[in-house]
């Protein structure tokens, strides 16, 4: 088996989304801990970073 034939969509949010609102359902509409950040320029668009599900709990609940 190939690395192209296990790749598929990953779920990701923009940097214009809501960081406590967006992420949250699509990670539990997807079953994935990770959540790619994208930033859109005009027509570019690339990957600035990821949010974890452990991240977010931490933000939610006040954990270091």
């Amino acid at each position: 088996m190939r690395a192209h034939e296990l790749a598929g969509p990953y779920p990701s949010v923009t940097t214009d989304d809501d960081a406590r609102e967006a992420p949250p359902p699509l990670m539990a509409r997807t079953h994935t801990p990770l959540v790619a950040v994208i930033e859109r320029d005009g027509d570019q668009a690339g990957p600035v970073g990821a949010g974890t599900a452990a991240r977010l709990m931490a933000e939610l609940i006040g954990g270091s």
